[in-house]
């Protein structure tokens, strides 16, 4: 017999932090996603710097 509540106890933590990694990878899509959309990948000399480090999150 479990304890009344504690599923919220368990569930908001969980919502929390997927919460925190969808914004965590939302936001580095929305970096690269100039050089994602710009022909072939590569908007220019240097993109795929910029997409490398985008996706490794370094720089």
């Amino acid at each position: 017999m479990g304890v009344p509540g504690t599923g919220h106890v368990v569930l908001t933590p969980l919502v929390a932090l997927f919460g925190a990694v969808a914004v965590k990878y939302a936001r580095r899509l929305a970096t690269v996603a100039p050089a994602l959309t710009a022909g072939c990948g590569l908007a220019a000399p240097g993109s795929a710097a910029l997409l490398y480090a985008g996706i490794t999150g370094g720089g």
